[in-house]
């Protein structure tokens, strides 16, 4: 269940996601830009989710025993790391999470990761385990990483992303 920041107030975003998780639980995320950032005190986090403009989750959350303490996720810039640059050992390519960091409320991470080991695996095809191999690696992965009007998948033209 996902409830969307509304746009356009002028007041910072404040939404909420619950999620279902093993062992028969769920997770609930507050969600707040800048200025709206959720409370992580049990009194606070329940009133922020009862302030959303649907109350659906506040009232899944009163009926609910908490699984443990309330945890704060603050850190959800993106990070783009341009190993395709750097002089790397010959050998050394950097894939996943330690080339791209996404936010992870934009669920694109692992689609970012799967793209950077489809463009090493074609890499490798293409050129064998040989020299030269990592950095016509990095190259694809960066590149995979630039978003879908990069991707290999997406249309070269006509697509609404970056050319």
């Amino acid at each position: 269940m996902l409830i969307q920041a509304r746009s356009g107030t002028g007041s910072p975003g404040r939404g909420a996601a619950l999620l279902p998780n093993e062992g028969n639980r769920w997770i609930v995320a507050l969600i707040g830009t800048r200025g709206g950032r959720p409370p992580t005190d049990e009194a606070g986090f329940a009133e922020f989710a009862r302030e959303l403009r649907d109350p659906v989750i506040a009232d899944l959350m009163a009926a609910a025993t908490p699984a443990g303490p309330i945890r704060a996720y603050r850190g959800m810039p993106n990070w783009r790391r341009r190993y395709e640059k750097l002089p790397l050992p010959e050998g050394l390519v950097v894939i996943g999470d330690a080339a791209t960091t996404l936010n992870p409320n934009y669920a694109t991470g692992m689609s970012i990761a799967a793209l950077g080991a489809l463009a090493l695996r074609t890499e490798a095809q293409r050129h064998g385990i040989a020299p030269g191999l990592g950095r016509a690696a990095q190259q694809a992965i960066a590149k995979a990483a630039e978003g879908p009007g990069r991707w290999p998948s997406a249309p070269t033209s006509g697509s609404p992303g970056p050319s």
